[in-house]
């Protein structure tokens, strides 16, 4: 039976996280996950590190027909998503 995956991220998305987000979500994708929605209530930062990882995710969960949300982001990261263009790209709930 297929999953739905909720991942949750904590405090910063960047540089010295990223990579490693980046694997722990592919690996997700290599299974039987029906979607993934990644919660980030707690995540404080988001950089161009961060952003160039929910794109290149994005695009391998979408190669895959594999639904990919993003969801309850904070004010601060909203804003970000939003200034960069993410907005238009990924799909965000109870933003």
């Amino acid at each position: 039976m297929d999953d739905v995956i909720e991942y949750k991220l904590t405090g910063r998305l960047d540089s010295q996280t990223a990579g490693h987000h980046q694997d722990a979500l592919l690996a997700h994708l290599n299974g039987n996950t029906a979607a993934i929605a990644l919660d980030f209530s707690a995540v404080t930062h988001l950089s161009t590190a961060g952003i160039r990882v929910l794109l290149l995710v994005s695009r391998a969960y979408q190669a895959k027909g594999v639904p990919f949300v993003l969801h309850s982001l904070p004010p601060a990261v909203a804003e970000v998503v939003r200034i960069t263009g993410l907005a238009d790209l990924l799909t965000l709930r109870g933003v």
